[in-house]
């Protein structure tokens, strides 16, 4: 775990890309798994030794004893956070029956796993541990053996009974409408939520937890990468940083004891200096937090290791297909310039320096911010916290987020991209209408029966029907901004030798909607059921206002899409699609082997544009 042996020893030293340790448990035999990935020009059996090293330092009892204490303080903060969600409790519940567990055992582990002695796990790790009984897995990138290749076999579409009925379901329905229907519960900002505010000015977001002793206190920043193209590298870079109090392995050290997480999160438009854990170390764990983004010493050798592992991981990403198609699909959707303005060259990132990131982090309590907390503590005990402790007066504006908005599409088009795979990935895009709060009824329920879902129209007409894809769906998104746009991704992985039969039926579902009363009632069911069960809590406040706040919304739609859902019908979800679906002008974004493409019945779709995965990527 986090500033365990693994952690300690080699990623806080970057001597890999990542590494990791955990258990598989089934009730007959557990296994212990340990695994990471190389940097450049490392070898996966170097990469092994490391791993193993550690497992020896277990062994011979090289740690420090305190880790024990801090592990259980760690599991018992694991255990309150589980606590705080029902699917979990239920989980756990669940676990605790098919392991034929006691469930007052269940409820007592932490105490029992609090007199695990230090050589007790000398003695497990010598006992299960040899030199002999383990197995190397290393994943290599070369060129497979060749391989018999199957005929396509002919398929015949199987009739979808979107009406018919089984007994069983009969059965269920007729036992669910004996019970009595949730009442939907509306979050209410004036009263679920207070607001305050701190000496030096900032306001402050407030919930109190009363369920548990933990905390979560963050100072959010409304500007991120789209302001500053550095910040995020100034944030990945203060973990590995140390202070003229404490070195980086200190800190890392103190955090887990405390059973307390710091870091710094930077989204495309925002940041967020985040503190967490049990609540008797919030003072303590801010201190610190106060210490490092006031103090992080610049270290050239860390950003250096720090930059390579990146430029390897960036290079990784290439030989991954779903990375790839992600890039591919931003691309399609949000152009080339957005690409380059948001991505930096390998030699960008080597002309940073230490310093130029640690003045972006000495600097950012100066940004106007808020502070956002949920705990035990009142209004007036944290922002008190607040005074006494984070005392930089903030007196900049943020600066200005770049706005990218999704392309429209004038014409038909296919981006291409060369990679070589069984299987191919397609995203069929086209940017809607202005984002307007009115549709969003209609383009939920639009969702959920057309694509959204096992239920839907797409998954069963593509997959189910045709046996034309691994995977199917379609949705009518939007940017998550008041002045942003609507738009439709449909997205779908099928066989090589199947692309165009699958674009094919794509384009007779997008022209011609199949109507299906049974499945327009399931999907208006699952919405009203989402909307009468679903809860708006702790922290999710602060988080559900800070959605209105940047919509423009006095409270959360589920009032107001609970009341619109029960009026849609079949004839507005179709002039739904006829007006807003059907017809439009398309960007086929298609990942597929190149010498596995039929160009020719391509291009009926649009004009191809073949790309490079350096284009995509940017880098």
């Amino acid at each position: 775990g986090s500033c365990g042996l693994i952690d300690l020893n080699l990623n806080q030293k970057q001597l890999c890309l990542g590494a990791y340790a955990g258990t598989y448990t089934l009730n007959d035999y557990a296994a212990f798994l340990l695994g990471g990935r190389p940097t450049q020009g490392q070898s996966l059996g170097q990469l092994r030794d490391m791993l193993l090293e550690q497992v020896e330092l277990v062994k011979k009892g090289q740690f420090d004893e305190s880790l024990i204490e801090a592990s259980i303080n760690q599991l018992k903060l694991r255990l309150m956070k589980q606590a705080e969600s029902n699917g979990s409790r239920a989980s756990q519940m669940a676990y605790a029956f098919v392991e034929h567990r006691n469930w007052g055992d269940v409820c007592n582990e932490i105490n029992e796993l609090s007199k695990i002695t230090r050589q007790d796990i000398i003695d497990f790790a010598n006992r299960i541990c040899k030199d002999n009984n383990y197995v190397i897995v290393y994943k290599h990138q070369d060129t497979p053996d060749p391989v018999t290749k199957v005929t396509k076999p002919a398929i015949t579409p199987i009739e979808v009974s979107r009406d018919n009925v089984s007994p069983f379901l009969a059965s269920v329905r007729e036992e669910a409408a004996k019970a009595k229907p949730i009442k939907p519960v509306y979050v209410n900002f004036s009263k679920d939520m207070q607001k305050g505010r701190t000496a030096a000015g900032s306001e402050v977001l407030y919930v109190k937890n009363t369920e548990n002793a933990t905390f979560n206190l963050q100072y959010r920043f409304e500007f991120g990468s789209r302001a500053d193209r550095n910040i995020d590298m100034a944030a990945s870079l203060v973990s590995y940083l140390g202070t003229p109090q404490h070195t980086a392995a200190d800190i890392k050290a103190e955090l887990y004891r405390m059973a307390c997480s710091f870091g710094i999160s930077v989204g495309a438009e925002s940041i967020t200096v985040s503190m967490s854990g049990l609540a008797e170390n919030m003072e303590k764990t801010m201190r610190l937090a106060e210490e490092i983004m006031a103090g992080a010493q610049p270290d050239d050798e860390a950003l250096a290791s720090l930059i390579e592992r990146q430029i390897k991981g960036r290079n990784d990403n290439k030989t991954n297909q779903r990375a790839a198609f992600r890039a591919l699909n931003t691309y399609g959707i949000y152009g080339e310039q957005y690409i380059s303005e948001t991505n930096k060259s390998d030699a960008e990132l080597r002309a940073l320096t230490a310093r130029q990131l640690c003045d972006l982090i000495h600097g950012l309590f100066q940004y106007k911010h808020r502070v956002l907390y949920y705990g035990p503590l009142s209004l007036k005990e944290a922002t008190a916290a607040v005074n006494r402790i984070h005392t930089v007066k903030p007196t900049r504006e943020v600066p200005a987020n770049k706005v990218y908005q999704p392309l429209a599409i004038a014409e038909n088009q296919v981006l291409f991209v060369d990679y070589d795979a069984k299987n191919t990935y397609v995203t069929e895009y086209f940017r809607g209408e202005h984002f307007n709060t009115g549709l969003v009824p209609s383009v939920n329920l639009f969702n959920e029966y057309f694509g959204g879902s096992m239920n839907a129209i797409v998954f069963q007409e593509m997959r189910e029907k045709r046996s034309l894809a691994y995977s199917a769906s379609s949705q009518y998104s939007n940017t998550g901004r008041r002045d942003g746009w609507f738009f439709n991704s449909a997205n779908v992985i099928t066989q090589n030798d199947k692309l165009i039969d699958a674009l094919n039926a794509y384009e007779e579902l997008f022209d011609d909607m199949p109507q299906a009363e049974a499945n327009f009632g399931l999907s208006q069911e699952a919405l009203l059921a989402r909307c009468r069960t679903a809860r708006t809590t702790k922290f999710g406040i602060i988080g559900s206002y800070l959605t209105c706040e940047r919509m423009g919304w006095k409270e959360p739609l589920t009032r107001q899409n609970f009341a619109a859902y029960q009026k849609l019908t079949m004839q507005d979800l179709v002039n739904f699609h006829q007006q807003h679906v059907k017809g439009k002008k398309k960007a086929y974004l298609i990942l597929g082997k190149e010498s596995d493409m039929d160009f020719s019945a391509l291009s009926k779709f649009g004009k191809v544009k073949k790309l490079s995965l350096e284009d995509i990527f940017g880098y």
